[in-house]
């Protein structure tokens, strides 16, 4: 853990990468829309921003990627003012971080402020909750990137009073050691966080790591309730260390866009990063891209149209809060067609084959075109 601080190893450059490639997707959206007028983002546990091996970390990725977007961005409205927050309880690494940005000239004052602060996460929170409280409907956005070295101080109420309509969370957990302790000797601080979500007997029976990521990323998703979105990211740091990001939205095209940026960096199961990728001739790395494994989706909506008729809308939901691209809702509803499973009328008469609604229109626009139910 104490190495993790000072280097930045394959798994961590994972998490930074999907941090760079969400934002690479989220300022387009929220710049061509035209709304918003500012753009604030925060990150908690930031760091030096440059390690002793020279690896990049959370606030040069942020820097780099707004830089990237101004220097490319040729079209209107104008982009938001971005502000950055940066925090971190060692006055040391801020000293060290504001001094690798002026050197590599990493900031420009006509994008927004930027802002450094060294206090302990317990109270600058109150702080930034306060803030996302005051945020000016749809213009002005937050985005939240949560990076702890530990779990101590991350509790589920808190990102619950950090979600609004117009703020993401990304949030790091250390979901192996959590796993471990949950196993053997508890401390207080693991019940305290998991309590919060899940009742006892469901964190103490857990069969694996994996298991232990799905109690948690469903534990958030009853305590936050249906209004949100709650994705994750896994990090297989070896084979027996699996870490976790969890990702939290109310804005269903902010959701699209984080599953769309985890199935290009995995292209085979659209869960996250393995350290075997890196020896891997596959996908983003190069060679023949990896086919999607879409058998999981097909045992779900399977179980989901099982004894009920539904429509388009609740299917592309369902399909996306379980980590699927409407591409693949549409080709396993396609597989169960030619095996003549399903039932499917539009406007009391039989649709046309393969065409099934399942994009974002179905969400926003047209949720109800389709009748769909199994044979």
């Amino acid at each position: 853990m104490k190495a993790s601080q000072t280097n930045l190893f394959e798994h961590s450059e994972a998490k930074v990468n999907l941090l760079g490639e969400y934002l690479k997707a989220y300022l387009p959206i929220i710049t061509y829309a035209g709304f918003t007028k500012q753009i604030h983002l925060y990150d908690l546990f930031c760091g030096e921003g440059i390690y002793e091996n020279q690896g990049e970390g959370s606030p040069l990725v942020l820097l780099k990627t707004v830089r990237d977007f101004y220097a490319n961005y040729t079209g209107k409205p104008m982009i938001p003012k971005i502000n950055f927050y940066f925090n971190d309880i060692e006055v040391d690494k801020i000293e060290k971080l504001k001094n690798v940005i002026e050197a590599k000239q990493l900031y420009q004052k006509q994008w927004g402020e930027l802002h450094f602060s060294t206090e302990r996460y317990e109270d600058k929170l109150p702080q930034v909750i306060s803030h996302i409280k005051t945020l000016n409907g749809k213009k002005e956005k937050a985005f939240l990137f949560i990076d702890p070295y530990d779990y101590k101080s991350i509790r589920a109420s808190q990102i619950k009073d950090l979600m609004c309509k117009e703020s993401e969370v990304l949030l790091w957990q250390p979901t192996q050691f959590m796993y471990r302790f949950a196993e053997n000797g508890t401390p207080q601080a693991l019940i305290d966080f998991l309590s919060e979500i899940m009742e006892y007997m469901q964190w103490k029976n857990v069969q694996s790591i994996w298991d232990f990521i799905h109690q948690i990323t469903d534990g958030f998703r009853n305590y936050l309730g249906s209004d949100y979105y709650i994705d994750t990211f896994s990090i297989k740091k070896d084979a027996q260390t699996t870490f976790c990001l969890y990702f939290f939205t109310s804005h269903p095209v902010g959701f699209m866009k984080m599953l769309e940026t985890k199935w290009r960096i995995d292209e085979e199961n659209g869960q996250g990063w393995d350290y075997r990728m890196d020896n891997m001739d596959i996908g983003l790395f190069g060679g023949q891209k990896p086919m999607p494994q879409t058998n999981r989706l097909k045992q779900k909506l399977i179980l989901f149209l099982k004894n009920r008729s539904t429509y388009n809308g609740e299917i592309f939901q369902f399909a996306s809060r379980n980590g699927f691209l409407p591409k693949h809702t549409a080709e396993v509803l396609k597989i169960l067609d030619s095996e003549k499973r399903l039932k499917v009328i539009k406007n009391d008469t039989k649709a046309q084959k393969n065409t099934f609604y399942v994009t974002m229109n179905a969400f926003e626009n047209q949720p109800k075109i389709l009748s769909i139910q199994l044979r």
